[in-house]
């Protein structure tokens, strides 16, 4: 029981920081390259780690890296919190693989030369696949750590916000926010909403 308390401040605590670091992150980038906001419009946030862009590191470092890589952690803890069945394990992993991804940003910045636009399309359709996925498959057990009458819709709108907007852009090419945006502020800020709620006191059902 300990051990399970101890989980679940580390996924409280990591479920919180996800969130502040992205946005905090990502605002000094903007604040420090005023001019490569304009890129929002044709681009989207798998696609901001700029070579030769001045303080390159912030995204690469902090709004891709670290945050990918807090996303794993928070994915493990969620393995670890849930209920043993299919579809939460499942749920737990297709999280962990976006992360996964998130985190490689790091490593294939967008160059003139366009060598890294197929791996960063092919990982953005995966990270909305698996992230919609995720959501869909741990939101029914979900108050099972979480006291929220609203954590189950919240989890569930996050889904399917990633596959209509992933819908939207195929079918709509023009698209203002390009490959999504809203969808990735959706899973950013519904781990942070399930990471407040855990460091509040709550009892929860212990896992089957």
């Amino acid at each position: 029981m300990m051990n399970t308390i101890r989980i679940r401040k580390v996924v409280s605590i990591v479920g919180i920081l996800i969130p502040i670091i992205f946005v905090t992150s990502f605002a000094v980038f903007i604040a420090s390259n005023e001019a490569v906001f304009s890129f929002i419009e044709f681009g989207s946030f798998f696609a901001y780690n700029l070579e030769g862009v001045p303080n390159q590191f912030v995204i690469s470092y902090f709004t891709y890296f670290l945050v990918g890589a807090l996303i794993v952690v928070f994915a493990l803890g969620l393995f670890l919190l849930l209920p043993k069945s299919v579809t939460n394990k499942l749920g737990a992993i297709f999280f962990i693989l976006c992360g996964v991804l998130w985190s490689s940003y790091a490593f294939f910045p967008q160059k003139e030369n366009e060598d890294n636009t197929l791996y960063l399309l092919s990982s953005a359709i995966s990270i909305i696949i698996l992230g919609s996925l995720a959501q869909m498959l741990i939101c029914n057990d979900i108050h099972k750590l979480i006291v929220s009458s609203i954590a189950k819709y919240v989890l569930l709108i996050g889904g399917v916000l990633f596959i209509f907007e992933f819908a939207i852009c195929i079918f709509v090419p023009d698209f203002f926010i390009g490959i999504p945006v809203l969808s990735v502020l959706a899973i950013i800020f519904n781990i942070g909403f399930i990471g407040f709620h855990l460091s509040k006191d709550y009892d929860f059902i212990d896992r089957e």
